[in-house]
């Protein structure tokens, strides 16, 4: 989207920093086919900066977290957007299919398993909220430790988190560039690669609304009886052994 910048006087404000490295926003535009027009959530906005970031460049982008004193900066950064305070577990106060996009980073939900209630509610909460054959891109830090000492999801958690509700889904890696020094450590074998997990679900064009993808939610919910991965076993997660006893 170079080519916008063309069209800004000279005298205008320099964009606003995303938040995120360009590798991975360039990405993130291309997975999720955002252009001009397109309709974003950005689930765990923080200050608003990404939303900020794709106004500037004419996408209509809203935000949510669950810190509210996030939430009153991003909103008092940017008074003609629109911005919530929300668990996505609970609720997600837009109206249903009416994204094109949204996406989560690193929400709290997706902390522990991702098979348990909060998750999948979670998940059903922002899925309802888009547009048919609109997506949802889960996106997580890569932690870069080594093997033994694992710390976080994997990709293959993620694919099957998303695997539990209808569309088509894909999980990739995009690892961090040569610039920075994470890439530099992989390089002299001292810790493995790394990177941003990105996990796409792109939904049909069936409606679905947002009690029917809660009732997707809550059956998958049921039907598991162990967690995503070995790593949130350890993270305190206090639904498993509720989830055991139904």
């Amino acid at each position: 989207m170079d080519w916008l910048h063309s069209f800004r006087p000279t005298d205008y404000p320099a964009f606003t920093e995303p938040g995120l490295p360009k590798r991975m926003l360039r990405h993130l535009v291309r997975i999720g086919k955002i252009t001009v027009g397109s309709k974003v959530l950005d689930a765990g906005c923080g200050r608003g900066e990404l939303t900020r970031f794709l106004d500037e460049l004419s996408i209509e982008a809203s935000g949510i977290d669950e810190k509210l004193e996030s939430v009153a900066c991003a909103q008092k950064a940017a008074t003609h957007l629109s911005y919530a305070c929300c668990q996505a577990s609970i609720s997600v106060p837009f109206p249903e299919q009416h994204f094109n996009v949204v996406l989560a980073r690193d929400l709290p939900e997706y902390g522990c398993d991702l098979f348990g209630h909060r998750a999948l509610r979670a998940t059903a909460h922002l899925l309802a909220t888009l547009r048919p054959e609109g997506c949802l891109i889960l996106m997580s830090r890569l932690d870069p430790l080594w093997s033994t000492r694992p710390g976080g999801h994997t990709q293959a958690c993620f694919l099957k988190h998303l695997q539990c509700f209808p569309g088509l889904c894909q999980v990739s890696c995009l690892a961090d560039s040569l610039m920075e020094t994470t890439t530099w450590n992989w390089m002299m074998g001292r810790k493995p690669r790394a990177g941003y997990i990105t996990a796409v679900l792109t939904i049909s064009q069936t409606l679905r609304s947002c009690r029917e993808w809660e009732q997707i939610a809550d059956q998958v919910f049921q039907n598991h009886r162990q967690t995503c991965c070995g790593w949130c076993e350890n993270t305190g997660d206090s639904q498993r052994p509720s989830r055991i006893a139904a």
